[in-house]
Formats: structure tokens, sequence, C-alpha cells
């Protein structure tokens, strides 16, 4: 299992100017996304739009997954301001892989995302929002093809008051 390191606001502030801001990846209803170089690595800062809506539910999604389905990995979490750090996911959206992809890549595409949904679900968790922006393609070195699910905001953790809520609605 893949822990977190817990870091205050001012030492995430610290870690971000250190940091060279690449890029914005994305822009949700409650967070921005933003790609970010740290000790030599390309990382993930998610924080909250606002800076007041908390991301506690993802960051403890993500935290359960642990890599499962290929979701991101939380490396940092801030204690007292909503924002976390966690693993960049490489590859295409899945709209610009099955534009570009054979007949045998889409089919190997398929099997992969199911496998990657599967190990969500073996996890204890449903994603809550799939579609194709929330998967990301890619090819290993043996030539493999990985979907990555990312975007856990609106996932449930399986046999939960909200899970059992949600699944009667």
């Amino acid at each position: 299992m893949c822990y977190p390191i817990i870091i205050s606001n001012k030492e995430l502030y610290e870690k971000a100017q250190q940091s060279t801001i690449r890029e914005e990846l994305g822009r949700g209803e409650n967070g921005i996304v933003e790609l970010i170089e740290v000790d030599d690595r390309l990382v993930c800062l998610k924080r909250a739009k606002d800076g007041v809506t908390p991301l506690f539910h993802e960051q403890n999604i993500l935290i359960g997954l642990n890599g499962a389905g290929g979701a991101p990995l939380v490396l940092y979490q801030c204690k007292d301001y909503p924002a976390y750090v966690m693993t960049f996911t490489r590859g295409v959206d899945m709209v610009e892989f099955v534009q570009h992809c054979t007949p045998d890549e889409f089919v190997r595409c398929l099997i992969a995302l199911f496998k990657s949904l599967d190990e969500i679900h073996r996890s204890g968790y449903i994603h809550g929002d799939i579609k194709p922006d929330n998967m990301f393609v890619e090819e290993n070195e043996n030539g493999d093809i990985e979907v990555h699910v990312i975007d856990f905001g609106l996932s449930l953790k399986i046999g939960t008051p909200q899970f059992k809520h949600a699944a009667l609605n």
C-alpha cells in the first residue's frame, strides 16, 4: 500500500514554488489539475477551484484504490488546504486513441478497459463517471495496451450508505 506524505499548506506551497508548472491539464466542477515538475518528476497537482471545496473524498478513494485500474497514486496530501499531489497518468485520452487505432488495437483497448474496471470493482469501488474523458490509453514497454481510469470525484465505496442510496435511485 502506498501511503501519501501528509504536509502542511506551507510545505505544499513551497513544493509548488520550487516546481515548474508545465500546463493546466483540466478543470472540473470542483478542482483544477496542473502538470508540475517536483524533484525532477512529472506529477499532477489537484487543488480546489475556489480554495474551499474539500477534495478529501477523492483523495481517500485514490488512497484506497492504491493504483488499481491505473488510478493515480496520491503522493502528498495537504492537511490544511484542499489540494494534493498525485502521479501523472501518461497516454492519450480514449477519444483520440479510438480515432487513430486499428480494429485490433480497439479490441485490445476494450479488454484493457474491462480489466481496469474489474480491478476498481474488486478493490471495492464504483467509479460513477465512466466516460472517454476519464480514461487514458497507453502502450507499455511490453507492447500491451493499458487503460488508466482517472477522476474519482463521483466514486463510491461499495457497501456504504451512500452506495446503497445511489443503487436504489
